[in-house]
C-alpha cells in the first residue's frame, strides 16, 4: 500500500524551488534550514 502511494505522489506535477538545504550539525535530529519545499505545478 505504501509503495502504491509513493508512486502516485511521485507522478504529481511539482517543482522544487531554490531553497537553503544547509543544516545545523549541532541539532539532533538535523533537518535542512528551509526544510524541503515542493510547489504544485498547474498544467
Amino acid at each position: 500500500m505504501l509503495a502504491v502511494a509513493v508512486r502516485a505522489l511521485a507522478r504529481l506535477p511539482h517543482t522544487v524551488p531554490p531553497q537553503d538545504l544547509g543544516y545545523d550539525i549541532t541539532r539532533v535530529p538535523t533537518l535542512p534550514r528551509s526544510r524541503v519545499v515542493l510547489t504544485a505545478r498547474h498544467s
